[in-house]
């Protein structure tokens, strides 16, 4: 989620070369980061709304949207030809400083209160914040699962793009292990292991995608509305017509999903407000939870109505975040390299 996009690719020697910015990926963020904090803004007591409306769009927005995530983070990746250029050890290092530096340090800022609370002392607070690293999904944000993940994924396939230099047979051997990676019964959540398991292939579907989608773009615009459509209508009803807890039935509709975003964003194709929330995205995403949390624990007190509280935690994940970055770009005594990669800044 925090790779700057890169610019047009063409292969040479199976090396990506960059020429333009890819703006549908602006879109594609804005699309994944309003259904990231949509998805996240509902009550803690899940009573309050059961049966609403916002169940069925909860339910819609996980099929797809940390999928729609990884498919861009593929697609990005592919498109980078930084990777080459500046070597595997500085290449694996920035993504790890980057990555790394907010995990850790909003762990330890939510972690430490938070279990001082519950224990009423920090006696075993080393233990329990390194437990909460090494598990993600344990962890204080738990949604920040996708860090850790990503970061192993990067590290995986960042040796098998200087490892293996034609392209074709690169995008060959990275989808037999992503679908091995797939298959193979992963439970553990140590490192996200889990998670690894299955968002992997959504990762390569993306790299994938941009080696062969972009060399041919069809520009007809009823074209790409009719496969909006369909890839709509097929997700309808595999969510509604067939056995959810299938996997592959999962995978099949994140699919079709993912695809109905692309064609949305080819029809938007260029948009400022885009472009800004896909510079920002990152931070947006690390930081609405913080802010929604505060706003739910106050609506949940107050009892306040099902649908205002999904209002109001929206706005909180969204302005929250715009918050933060207005104040650190219009503060220059902030703009250091400690406090960019805390906030998540590109």
């Amino acid at each position: 989620m925090e790779i700057k996009q890169g610019r047009n690719t063409k292969i040479r020697r199976g090396i990506q070369v960059s020429q333009k910015r890819y703006y549908e990926v602006d879109i594609l963020y804005a699309i994944g980061t309003f259904l990231v904090v949509l998805g996240h803004s509902h009550s803690s007591n899940w009573e309050n709304f059961q049966g609403t409306i916002l169940v069925k769009i909860i339910d819609v927005i996980y099929t797809f949207h940390m999928p729609l995530f990884f498919f861009i983070a593929g697609f990005l990746f592919w498109n980078s030809n930084k990777l080459f250029k500046i070597g595997y050890k500085k290449w694996i290092k920035e993504k790890t400083i980057k990555l790394l530096t907010p995990y850790i340090i909003l762990t330890v800022i939510g972690g430490i209160p938070k279990y001082y609370v519950e224990n009423g002392s920090l006696a075993g607070i080393g233990t329990a914040m390194v437990r909460s690293l090494v598990f993600p999904r344990m962890n204080i944000w738990g949604h920040f699962w996708f860090i850790l993940v990503l970061l192993e994924i990067y590290i995986m396939f960042g040796v098998i793009c200087l490892k293996i230099k034609e392209a074709k047979k690169r995008l060959i051997i990275s989808f037999l292990i992503a679908s091995l990676g797939w298959l193979l019964p992963l439970n553990t959540m140590l490192l996200g292991l889990e998670d690894i398991h299955n968002m992997v292939i959504y990762f390569v579907m993306g790299m994938i995608f941009c080696y062969f989608h972009l060399e041919q773009r069809n520009e007809k615009v009823f074209f790409r509305i009719l496969i909006m459509f369909l890839t709509l209508m097929i997700a309808n009803v595999l969510m509604n017509y067939c056995e959810y807890n299938s996997r592959c039935v999962k995978m099949f509709e994140a699919v079709c999903w993912i695809g109905a975003c692309w064609e949305v964003a080819f029809l938007i194709r260029k948009s400022k407000l885009a472009t800004w929330i896909s510079n920002h995205n990152f931070t947006i995403y690390i930081y609405s939870w913080l802010f929604q949390s505060v706003f739910m624990l106050f609506c949940d007190r107050m009892g306040v109505i099902w649908y205002l509280e999904t209002m109001i935690m929206f706005l909180a994940g969204i302005l929250g975040p715009v918050c933060i970055i207005e104040i650190y770009e219009r503060t220059p005594k902030l703009q250091c390299k400690i406090v960019k990669l805390i906030i998540g800044e590109k």
